[in-house]
This record gives structure tokens, C-alpha cells and sequence, in this order.
């Protein structure tokens, strides 16, 4: 899977990498590093970046990713369930 659609999202919005962090709770090195590919990305910072687009998480992939809605649901609720704490 490649997200090469961040950048595409961004310059249509009319926002810097800068403006893009602010709107969505991101420091301007983590949306350039995931604009870029230079890491893995959380779910958590594709979903504040997807947010702050106004577009889905599937849309900031290229169109040879291959995965379903249903997919990014269980891939998301699984991501939620190992964020999470249980105090004890």
C-alpha cells in the first residue's frame, strides 16, 4: 500500500504541510514523513490526516491498494483494541 495521495489532498485544500498539521493535531515533521512514505504510519495519524482532508483513509492510498471497506473496519477496531488500557 502507498500513500501517495496526502500530498494530492493537501495542495487542493490550499494547505501547507504546516496548516495541514494544525487542522489535524500533527506536528509538521509527522505529516511530512507520512506524506513522503519515509515511515509507517499509525491508523491513529491517517485518521486525523483523512479528517483534517475531509476524505476517507481509503482515499489517501494509490488506486493498486487492495483492501476493502470492511478491511480498514476490523484493521481500525483492531488498532483501537491494542490502544487501549485496562486499569487495573
Amino acid at each position: 500500500m502507498v500513500l501517495n495521495n496526502i500530498k494530492k489532498f493537501r495542495k487542493e485544500k490550499g494547505l501547507t504541510l504546516v496548516q495541514l498539521g494544525e487542522v489535524a493535531g500533527l506536528t509538521e515533521p509527522s505529516v511530512r514523513r507520512a506524506e513522503r512514505n519515509m515511515y509507517t504510519v499509525k491508523f491513529s495519524t491517517l485518521q486525523k490526516i483523512a479528517d483534517a482532508l475531509d476524505v476517507t483513509i481509503k482515499d489517501l492510498f494509490n488506486e493498486k491498494a487492495e483492501f476493502n471497506d470492511t478491511e480498514i473496519e476490523i484493521y481500525r477496531k483492531n488498532k483501537m483494541l491494542d490502544e487501549m488500557t485496562i486499569d487495573k
